[in-house]
């Protein structure tokens, strides 16, 4: 019915611009359309040919259809364009004639991996179970005092953070362990994540042997000074070693420290060219304090002298170097701590057998597992069972450094501190 009222519109006009409109008008068309219809021979109208032109719509719809999924599907274009250029190269290509060379000049040859990252700020945060990352600095903005502040990353309920510092991402870290082996690790090789990322194992990123613990990480921007590395071990053992010493050495590390079998490495510490003490407590409650200038400096491998002439079942727990006016935070497995001026701590001289730190109820099987230099900070303290405390550092009032301290966090049953961390109040 259509074709013969197409014909009749077309035999009606005068000419073939007004068959165009009249189309057009009668049936919705575009002007390319109506202008097809005006071209088609008349022999085109019969049955046969209409099914070729149903036909021929049907597979314009299915091209168009598989037309659009490969524009909404980037696999698929990717597919495609891997085939043709497959087919291009199978078609077209040869071997290659001529020779490809590096030429490097020698401003190039100087070029290393440190040069092509941007040196600025970064935190560094380490944990209880060994996990590390590092965040940009812009990660935490600035807050004013009595903010709640933001969370510094995901971690299960018995972890928490142990060490957290500064430094920037051009600084080669300095890896301790308690076999006394040192690693060095350039601080743009940790793992950049966000803030409340759990972080890597951080044997996933430096090769720890069997059996090694983390005790030490210290940031260094500059070998080339006169500053002194102070090392300490559990059985009293002390060294002093220039930090120099420690600037070139394989992946893998080397000996930081000769240790013998029953000991290990519990802390080392940077020494400025400021003069200060050093302060090495034990578990049992007592204390060496010692004018640094009382170590000789000794080499990378050599295994130092004694530091602290340690009662029968005692030992280091860790050391800090120290100056009068600072206060000294003691913490002890029963879950008591106190604070107390470092001044109040004579000098015992080196090799001595220490003065009281803190009272300790030896009965209970207390005994103290961290100190800190006490500064304007937040204290975090996790005990075996998993249970966290969060307290101002300037609620554990200071007191003689004989008293017995302050009770710093309730325990359950058969529960005791196994280490601290810090952070900061805001």
């Amino acid at each position: 019915n259509d074709i013969d009222n197409i014909i009749k519109i077309i035999k009606s006009a005068k000419d073939a611009k007004e068959a165009k409109i009249k189309l057009m008008g009668a049936y919705s068309l575009s002007e390319i359309q109506a202008q097809a219809i005006l071209s088609m021979q008349l022999s085109r109208l019969t049955n046969l040919e209409k099914q070729k032109l149903v036909d021929e719509k049907t597979s314009l719809n299915e091209s168009i259809k598989g037309l659009r999924k490969i524009l909404e599907s980037e696999n698929l274009r990717l597919d495609i364009i891997k085939s043709e250029l497959a087919d291009l190269s199978k078609k077209y290509g040869d071997p290659r004639k001529s020779k490809i060379e590096i030429t490097m000049d020698d401003s190039m040859r100087d070029i290393k991996t440190k040069d092509l990252i941007k040196k600025e700020p970064t935190i560094v945060i380490f944990t209880k179970n060994q996990y590390i990352k590092r965040v940009s600095v812009e990660e935490y903005r600035s807050q004013g005092r009595g903010g709640r502040g933001k969370k510094g990353m995901t971690i299960r309920e018995e972890d928490f953070i142990i060490d957290l510092f500064v430094c920037s991402t051009h600084d080669t870290i300095l890896v301790f362990t308690s076999k006394g082996r040192v690693y060095s690790l350039n601080c743009f090789e940790i793992p950049l994540q966000t803030r409340t990322a759990r972080g890597k194992p951080i044997i996933n990123v430096i090769p720890l042997q069997s059996g090694e613990n983390i005790s030490s990480m210290i940031p260094i921007n500059n070998f080339n000074t006169n500053e002194m590395l102070i090392m300490t071990t559990k059985n009293g053992i002390v060294k002093k070693t220039p930090l120099k010493l420690f600037s070139k050495f394989k992946s893998t590390g080397v000996r930081a420290q000769k240790i013998r079998p029953d000991d290990e490495l519990v802390s080392v510490k940077r020494l400025s060219n400021e003069i200060e003490d050093i302060f090495m407590a034990t578990k049992l409650g007592y204390a060496v304090r010692f004018d640094e200038s009382e170590l000789r400096e000794l080499g990378r491998t050599s295994m130092g002298v004694k530091g602290a002439d340690l009662r029968e079942g005692d030992e280091v727990i860790d050391s800090l170097l120290v100056s009068d006016d600072e206060i000294i935070l003691t913490l002890t497995k029963n879950g008591y701590g106190q604070r107390a001026y470092a001044r109040e701590y004579r000098k015992t001289g080196r090799s001595a057998k220490g003065v009281k730190n803190i009272n300790i109820n030896k009965d209970k099987g207390d005994e103290v597992i961290a100190i800190r230099i006490a500064k304007d900070m937040d204290l975090l303290v996790g005990t075996e069972q998993g249970q966290v405390i969060r307290i101002p550092i300037d609620s554990i009032r200071i007191t003689h450094r004989t008293a017995k301290g302050v009770r710093v966090i309730r325990l359950y049953e058969k529960d005791y501190v196994v280490a601290i961390g810090k952070c900061s109040k805001e």
